[in-house]
């Protein structure tokens, strides 16, 4: 296997700083470009890389095979990313934990050198992620995503997933807290940061060190509708009230989160966007955070709206309404 032979990643006679985890499924297309990348830039010697095959039934196992003795392979019936990121992390042994998504290469060792110096500079945090950058179907670099510093109260209230891709949390935390939720479907990695939060802080690394590839067959881009939108507000609505939080930023954030779950009426009818928009005002008191004038009027003016949105994609070419989530 040429570069790669000399990488025997999960055979250790003393512990190790990093355990990578790559959930899979049905990801041939860009399974062994994330799993060569991880080989290349993770630290020699310092690392295991855990890929759990989630039920494909492509040929991402077998493209998995031929790097076996360099990487752990755990094969599972198919029951989600959480679940198979929880799967990786009760067997992990690195002191701290990195999640890669199976379509999303690794771009930097620094990465990890990075993240080691600031831990090992303050004990209390818990995680530490860096900016990152989108990529398309080919790899090309279509944004820089420069993230913010880290904020409780950005996070929560403005429903803001802070941590992206290349994040970095201690193993022994995440176990606290039992790693993923299993019965999220579309916002597991929030869910997570949200209830680790609660056990230290978080670190930005200031430097574009990840990347997030952006296709259509991405969870985020083809599922966005009324589950996804169910979900959000769930997810606040379940942490508010198992956490000790003032009253004002409740209100805050469950507001945001009805905002942002009536805001999917864009890509799906099903969403009782004039509920969720009802609801968002009245218990945020006040104009919501999160909300734009623009977006507000185009869910007020449906459906004659759409149709004029439509009208002016169809003469101008694609334009962006909903620039967060479009």
């Amino acid at each position: 296997m040429g570069v790669w032979t000399a990488r025997l990643t999960f055979v250790k006679t003393q512990p190790i700083n990093f355990s990578i985890i790559t959930p899979v499924y049905n990801c041939d297309e860009f399974i062994r470009e994330t799993v060569e990348s991880v080989l290349l830039h993770a630290p020699v010697e310092d690392f295991e890389y855990i890929v759990i095959n989630d039920g494909s039934t492509d040929s991402t196992l077998e493209i998995l095979e031929e790097f076996r003795g360099e990487i752990k392979i755990i094969s599972q019936s198919n029951s989600g990313e959480a679940s198979a990121v929880n799967s990786a992390l009760n067997i992990a042994s690195g002191r701290f934990s990195l999640v890669v998504s199976a379509d999303d290469p690794l771009r930097s060792s620094e990465l990890f050198s990075e993240a080691l110096k600031i831990f090992d500079q303050d004990p209390s945090l818990v995680a530490v992620y860096p900016d990152w950058q989108i990529i398309d179907h080919v790899g090309d670099v279509q944004k820089l995503v420069v993230t913010q510093d880290y904020s409780f109260e950005t996070m929560l209230g403005l429903n803001i997933c802070i941590p992206g891709p290349g994040a970095i949390f201690r193993t022994n935390t995440a176990l606290k807290i039992q790693g993923r939720n299993l019965h999220l479907r579309f916002g597991s990695d929030f869910d997570f940061w949200l209830r680790l939060s609660r056990f230290g802080d978080f670190r930005r690394i200031p430097k574009n060190l990840a990347q997030w590839r952006l296709h259509h067959g991405s969870t985020s881009v083809k599922d966005r509708g009324l589950e996804m939108a169910q979900e959000r507000v769930a997810i606040i609505s379940e942490f508010i009230s198992s956490s000790e939080i003032s009253t004002a930023l409740k209100r805050k954030a469950l507001g945001n989160a009805y905002y942002s779950a009536a805001i999917l009426r864009y890509f799906s009818k099903d969403v009782p966007y004039r509920v969720f928009l009802y609801k968002a005002f009245r218990i945020r008191r006040r104009w919501v955070e999160s909300a734009r004038f623009h977006e507000v009027a185009y869910l007020l003016f449906l459906p004659t709206s759409e149709y004029i949105w439509h009208w002016v994609k169809k003469r101008f070419g694609k334009t962006k309404l909903f620039n967060r989530i479009s």
